[in-house]
């Protein structure tokens, strides 16, 4: 697992930013008083209409997988697992749950979306640790 695990990180970024590019980022506008329903459109998490209503946090979910995604692409060419990358995508993994958490509607992309960049988190965190271990720098 030590040995292909920058390239399991990166195949779960890359698949979270497959699952971004639909329409799942659901946005609630308010309750219409005629049928008694909750007024909702979808949108992608690229989709630039969301900054325009003050809502920040899909495109900088996005942005911040690619940039993890490449950082984790560099990371396996040099064959050395960048903390930057880490870093990242931990705090994308911070922003994909505010991303949920404002929209007040859990989708199922949204749910995918959140467990692939977790996933990728935490095997992120194992190959660090594993290979702090076996470098002789953790006791």
């Amino acid at each position: 697992m030590k040995k292909f695990a920058p390239a399991v990180a990166l195949l779960c970024n890359v698949f979270s930013i497959g699952a971004m590019m639909f329409p799942s980022y659901v946005v609630r506008w308010g309750t219409d008083p005629m049928f008694n329903k909750i007024a909702t459109d979808t949108y992608s998490y690229f989709s630039r209409l969301l900054i325009g209503y003050a809502n920040f946090f899909p495109i900088i979910t996005a942005t911040l997988a690619i940039t993890g995604a490449l950082l984790l692409l560099v990371s396996i060419i040099f064959k050395k697992l960048n903390k930057a990358a880490v870093i990242i995508t931990g705090i994308d993994v911070a922003a994909a749950v505010f991303s949920m958490l404002k929209s007040y509607s859990i989708t199922v992309g949204g749910i995918l979306i959140t467990v692939m960049l977790i996933l990728s988190f935490i095997v992120q965190l194992y190959y660090l640790r594993a290979k702090l271990r076996t470098s002789g720098k953790q006791k």
